[in-house]
């Protein structure tokens, strides 16, 4: 090799011109020789060298042209990353025409599926990793099948208690609630499902393969249609996106095996502390949030008025109160206000920040309008070549409280859709209904339906004794061609004399004793119903299928689902009518884009959960009219005062929980995972037994129990009464599960527990103690009664 002389005298030349090099003692200083050596780093790997470091190269050194290996090699750069994102093929699973709905076709959990050897190794030396994961679900359907499938996602399956994943697996419509992907396979032959990182934990532990992120998992929705009994081949694709590594290490990557959900974030970035900054930083949120944006609705000055009035925040009072009579339970009732709780943290302002994005999404989760625009399943009717002119087909009163009755399950009690639940939390609703119709045909089926609104009519009067539709022509209607159709989506408007509805106590008081609950039978629109549903949906035939049996079946499904319009809002919190329950079954064992106005109906899957959520579908009315479906302010000023936007504003009114004789009580503090009540029944038998367990439910638990997560403190209310003890005092000390083995004693104190206060009479205490930013697990509240003369 030759040597550059050239820039070996300049090297030379500056070697001697500088002293950084020499060896030295530093004055006024008795140690031993300073040697300054010189380091530089190449990736992970630092060198430190005593003497200055020589280059030698090639004269005129030159990489080598990329014309070289245009013969074996391409214009992609390898990186671990661009490795990681390669699609692998998971698996082929079969669906057989056997499979009932709800049956599950696979239940794979992530990364374990997509970690194959070829992925380990890349993924060798490294401590960690996270990354979204992009599944292709590929069917090649003939053109005489016709069937639907529903794809759908689970965070942390194994860390969610167990019954929360039996609920999932129980119904198919507990599946469709989920963020899920459905496809119809007359139409459609291949999907995606992009499934983000959410965990508590930041990344996925490589070494010890600690608890999956997630379980993607396919349910039957529409069995699978056909003249002869026949199975069909689904096959799986995955590939990794947004992929972060973790820290290098020597350690060896776990072995593992296969396996067979507007934003927010910005909001408090750029609020300036006065009304119109406020309203620009919402725009982008929720319509309904963002009319509370306006300067003129009066939301208040700067950050902390929006933040409450959104339900983020119900601050405590940084200023010391002037007290004149004991109000321990002042703001006891309301979302917002001043608390005068005592916080079990060594600073008295202690508060976690709003985090954005939060669980692997922008969206406010807990918003009102994000919760009720969720699609539920909850009815199937059948269209066949028998269904004569006329024939009522389907019919349902239009009201929130739509019960899910199961259809394979024999004497389970009707479920309540996730609309239900949520509604349940409020006396009052009003609003229009989105109702989606998706008929499972295949290109061979034809025929005619038409969909009618009769206002202020039950059931049974939109027919006559035959079951034929009367009067049908006096009603909004729309005919929906069947030929190349297969969904149907329309909005039915509020229709009533009063400006709410009542959305409670659906049922009948004389089934309350037994639970066994049925419900409200709206066959007549009358003075005793009229209270709970506007007016009655319906569905008849005006010619029959039309099909050749010899090819294809000669009856189809139907399926329904149902959300709130964007004009939808509820209103008066009252007592929950529905409560969280342990599942009724174990899960089943394995074998092995610009918004536009559309028309009523199309050709595959239109109506997808994200676009109607997102804004980006907007379904028209059965009208036919451009009617305005935004929320409409003047009812609830009017009847009112109030409109709730949020959950988060519900969890923030205090909920009795339960009395204790005990004089020392260990409390969870976030008992999510402990539901207040389990069924339990003899087999086939109709009779349903509510087991109390942990307390009453409170608004909390009961609104905890929709989610996966939490985060932020919480309070906690403490009224002690002893009879031999008029004026008892309180210790009351904060500690984490890990704690939870500890003994208490009678000589426990603060200095045993995280955090503890004592207090006379009342208290309260908001806690949020968490290693991660988000926590499935519940750290603990225990307090002790205690004597005055004691202490």
């Amino acid at each position: 090799l030759a040597v550059n002389n050239v820039n070996m005298k300049q090297m030379n030349v500056n070697s001697s011109q500088d002293t950084t090099f020499e060896q030295r003692s530093q004055e006024k200083v008795q140690a031993g020789e300073i040697n300054e050596s010189i380091e530089f780093r190449n990736q992970i790997t630092t060198f430190v060298d005593d003497n200055p470091i020589i280059t030698e190269q090639l004269i005129g050194d030159s990489p080598q042209p990329s014309g070289d290996v245009r013969s074996v090699s391409d214009a992609r750069t390898h990186s671990i990353i661009d490795f990681l994102e390669r699609p692998q093929f998971i698996g082929s699973f079969l669906w057989n025409t056997s499979d009932i709905e709800n049956k599950e076709i696979f239940y794979l959990k992530l990364p374990d599926a997509l970690m194959s050897p070829m992925i380990r190794e890349k993924l060798s030396g490294f401590t960690s990793f996270s990354a979204s994961t992009v599944f292709h679900i590929q069917v090649n359907a003939h053109p005489f099948q016709c069937g639907r499938l529903v794809l759908a996602a689970v965070p942390v399956p194994d860390i969610l208690p167990l019954h929360r994943l039996n609920m999932i697996s129980f119904d198919v419509a507990n599946v469709i609630t989920l963020p899920h992907v459905q496809l119809d396979i007359s139409k459609e032959t291949e999907v995606l499902l992009k499934i983000p990182y959410v965990s508590p934990f930041v990344q996925y532990d490589l070494i010890t393969k600690f608890t999956p992120w997630a379980a993607f998992l396919a349910h039957v929705y529409a069995p699978l249609n056909t003249p002869s009994a026949a199975s069909l081949q689904v096959n799986v694709f995955a590939h990794f996106e947004d992929i972060k590594l973790g820290f290098p290490t020597s350690a060896i990557v776990a072995q593992v095996g296969k396996e067979q959900l507007g934003p927010i974030s910005g909001l408090t970035n750029t609020v300036t502390g006065v009304v119109g900054g406020v309203a620009d930083a919402v725009k982008g949120l929720f319509p309904s949030i963002g009319k509370y944006a306006d300067p003129l609705v009066g939301i208040g000055n700067g950050l902390t008025g929006l933040l409450s009035a959104l339900g983020f925040s119900k601050p405590l009072t940084t200023i010391p109160p002037t007290i004149v009579v004991q109000r321990p339970s002042q703001y006891f009732n309301n979302a917002d206000g001043v608390d005068q709780g005592l916080p079990l943290s060594l600073k008295y302002g202690n508060e976690v920040i709003l985090k954005t994005p939060f669980a692997g999404t922008s969206s406010d989760e807990m918003a009102l309008e994000y919760v009720l625009k969720i699609p539920n399943y909850f009815s199937r009717f059948k269209y066949s070549s028998m269904s004569l002119p006329k024939q009522v087909l389907w019919t349902s009163p239009v009201h929130p409280q739509i019960i899910r009755n199961h259809v394979t399950v024999v004497d389970a009690p009707g479920q309540p859709t996730l609309l239900a639940y949520a509604t349940g939390f409020f006396k009052y609703w009003r609003g229009g209904l989105v109702y989606t119709f998706r008929f499972v045909k295949t290109s061979y089926h034809s025929g005619r339906v038409q969909i009618t609104f009769h206002p202020f009519v039950g059931y049974d009067d939109v027919m006559d004794s035959d079951g034929k539709i009367v009067r049908d022509e006096y009603v909004y209607r729309v005919v929906v061609d069947l030929r190349d159709q297969t969904e149907a989506t329309l909005v039915v408007p509020f229709t009533s004399l009063t400006p709410y509805k009542v959305c409670a106590d659906v049922f009948n008081s004389a089934d309350r004793p037994e639970y066994n609950y049925e419900p409200r039978d709206f066959k007549v629109y009358d003075n005793t119903t009229d209270q709970f549903f506007t007016g009655t949906l319906c569905v008849s035939a005006l010619t029959p299928l039309v099909s050749s049996s010899a090819v294809v079946s000669s009856t189809i499904d139907v399926l329904v689902e149902v959300k709130a319009s964007d004009d939808f809002e509820v209103a008066v919190p009252n007592t929950p009518l529905w409560l969280p329950v342990d599942s009724l079954t174990e899960r089943p064992s394995l074998d092995g884009v610009p918004i536009a106005q559309v028309g009523f109906a199309s050709a595959g899957t239109r109506d997808i959960r994200s676009s109607y959520v997102e804004g980006k579908f907007i379904p028209q009315d059965i009208t036919g009219m451009s009617r305005n479906h935004e929320l409409d302010e003047q009812p609830s000023q009017e009847c009112i005062g109030e409109r709730i936007l949020s959950f988060s504003e519900l969890i923030k009114r205090n909920s009795w929980r339960y009395v204790s004789d005990e004089k020392s009580l260990i409390y969870p503090a976030y008992a999510f995972d402990n539901p207040a009540a389990m069924y339990t029944a003899a087999d086939k038998l109709p009779v349903w037994t509510l087991t109390p367990r942990s307390g009453f439910p409170t608004l909390l638990t009961s609104i905890g129990a929709m989610y996966a997560f939490y985060r932020g403190g919480i309070r906690l209310k403490i009224v002690p009464g002893v009879a031999d003890q008029p004026k008892p005092l309180v210790e009351v000390a904060l500690f984490t599960m890990q704690d939870q083995g500890y003994t208490i004693t009678a000589n426990d104190y603060s200095t045993d527990f995280c955090s503890s206060n004592i207090y006379e009479n009342f208290v309260s205490a908001p806690v949020f103690y968490n290693a991660g930013n988000i926590s499935p697990l519940m750290p603990n509240i225990m307090y002790k009664i205690t004597s005055n003369s004691s202490n």
